[in-house]
């Protein structure tokens, strides 16, 4: 399970409480899992495992955004780009 998948109700409605809960420093996964659980109940695994991935991957990162998301965000680009172009095309000639 991806966290950038996950539904709008939970990433968008609570995200400000996500943002604020996230301790920042020594943060324990095994805590976090816990705590979360009542609210992702059977997804809680997956999603804990899949973030903290992305903040692996954030620590490396030069602008501290996990590559998977600065990857995916570009992707999302190209298919808008290609998606554009393919109307225009498609547009009948005047």
């Amino acid at each position: 399970m991806c966290v950038c998948n996950l539904p709008a109700k939970i990433t968008h409605s609570h995200s400000p409480y996500m943002l604020t809960w996230i301790p920042f420093i020594q943060p324990d996964i095994k805590a976090m899992q816990i705590q979360l659980t009542g609210f992702l109940d059977k997804d809680t695994a997956p999603f804990c495992l899949e973030l903290w991935k992305l903040c692996l991957s954030a620590q490396t990162s030069p602008q501290g955004v996990p590559k998977e998301l600065l990857e995916a965000k570009k992707q999302e680009l190209i298919q808008e780009k290609v998606s554009t172009s393919i109307k225009i095309l498609k547009q009948p000639a005047c």
